[in-house]
């Protein structure tokens, strides 16, 4: 599990999705286990900055780990290299 915590990259609210994500890419298997939520009063948790920031952090992971990255990356640098001309 070591090479998997050493890999992540998302440091937010979202690091749990990687984790199980990256977990699931190599082959462990995720066991859900129920946990009794108790709300603290007094939370500095600010959701209209935490929600958005968690959905960007999943698409990011979405878009870094999919099938069309180095499709995207290849148009990119041929963006760039032709911004340079």
């Amino acid at each position: 599990m070591d090479e998997v915590l050493n890999q992540l990259e998302t440091t937010n609210f979202a690091f749990d999705v990687e984790l199980l994500y990256r977990l699931k890419k190599r082959g462990y298997k995720i066991k859900e286990v129920p946990i009794t939520w108790e709300d603290k009063g007094g939370s500095t948790l600010d959701l209209k900055s935490t929600i958005p920031a968690m959905f960007f952090a999943v698409v990011r992971l979405r878009v870094l780990n999919s099938p069309f990255k180095r499709v995207m990356e290849n148009r990119l640098s041929a963006f760039i290299r032709g911004r340079r001309k």
